[in-house]
């Protein structure tokens, strides 16, 4: 196992001193709490990951440390853009954590370049209209899972800094984007946030209410593409079919024309610490579908990224290693193409 910067991390644990407080730089817990034993860094970088994080890395056989491949062979890092959602614009349209969202009309009268897609919507036929008048468009929302990170991660990702926030993916709106975009010009005004919110997606932060049964939305962050973004992710890990169908009402298609050139066909969401994959996805990430729903993985291209959270402290510079993976021919599907390290999980 590496730390974020490349170097190797020590193979025997150190117990955790009287009166220590440390936590881990992967899983973000209490060493304390994860059995009193830590590795560091063996090049000295202030890093450390608790014993029970370095054994599942090791034992399945997967990169923890960030990636700057080029998709599909990595995913990002994004830079993390506050978007001006209010509380009042998105609406649960049935059982809260379930689904079918409302995203209101009052959203897209935050900017010009967002009122005339507006207009679009509504030429097109999107915009539904409730039992109070209210006009909106249905949006696709993740189940809502609960965030446990430190306050400093929290910083440096923009998530509310309240008791209980809870996080949800909201799926990109499937729409013809080339038709309504010809309408328009997103770039007229301040909005690109907003518009990378529309799509491609983003996180939703809640607060549950105090009747324990809705919750209340607080912001909603975007994600755009940046060397340095401190939203990473793993390198790709394979991806099983039977996860496929556990997840199969949740996957969506894929908008970004990126993802999409490559390839892509579907997206989904994995919730942090969803238990679901082996050996889990603590932090949640993106599994990505390279064929049809009801088709099966023939070319064995599926995979999974794994997020990784950092803090304001982690000073990663990826930018020369993405330039040098930008233009690297190494595909970790190709069979006949030697892999420059051993990273690839079996799937059990």
């Amino acid at each position: 196992m590496l730390c974020p910067r490349g170097h190797a991390t020590t193979s025997e644990g150190k117990k955790l001193r009287l009166f220590s407080r440390y936590d881990c730089d992967v899983c973000h817990q209490k060493v304390s709490e994860r059995g009193g034993m830590y590795h560091k860094c063996m090049a000295g970088c202030d890093f450390r990951v608790c014993g029970m994080c370095k054994k599942e890395a090791e034992k399945s056989n997967y990169f923890v440390e960030p990636c700057t491949f080029a998709f599909p062979s990595g995913l990002g890092p994004f830079e993390i853009r506050r978007t001006r959602l209010q509380s009042h614009d998105l609406i649960a349209l049935r059982r809260a954590n379930v689904g079918d969202w409302a995203l209101g009309e009052t959203f897209f009268q935050s900017a010009p370049s967002l009122r005339k897609c507006w207009g679009a919507l509504l030429q097109n036929g999107v915009v539904v209209e409730g039992p109070g008048g209210q006009r909106y468009i249905s949006v696709q929302m993740s189940p809502i899972a609960t965030v446990r990170l430190s306050l400093e991660v929290r910083e440096a990702n923009k998530i509310p800094d309240v008791p209980g926030v809870m996080v949800a993916w909201m799926y990109a709106l499937q729409l013809e984007w080339s038709m309504i975009l010809s309408m328009m010009d997103e770039n007229q005004d301040d909005a690109s946030a907003e518009w990378s919110f529309l799509k491609l997606g983003g996180l939703v932060y809640f607060q549950q209410k105090e009747d324990q049964r809705s919750f209340q939305v607080l912001c909603a962050n975007s994600i755009a593409f940046h060397p340095r973004g401190c939203m990473q992710f793993s390198a790709a890990q394979p991806w099983c079919s039977e996860w496929t169908q556990k997840l199969s009402r949740r996957f969506h298609k894929v908008t970004a024309q990126k993802w999409a050139s490559a390839g892509a066909r579907y997206v989904c969401w994995v919730c942090p610490e969803e238990k679901i994959l082996r050996p889990g996805a603590r932090n949640g990430g993106f599994a990505f579908l390279f064929h049809e729903l009801d088709e099966e993985d023939v070319a064995g291209q599926d995979r999974f990224f794994l997020r990784l959270w950092a803090s304001l402290s982690a000073k990663v510079t990826a930018i020369k290693a993405h330039k040098h993976h930008k233009s690297s021919t190494w595909n970790p599907w190709n069979p006949k193409q030697p892999c420059p390290t051993e990273w690839w999980g079996k799937c059990q």
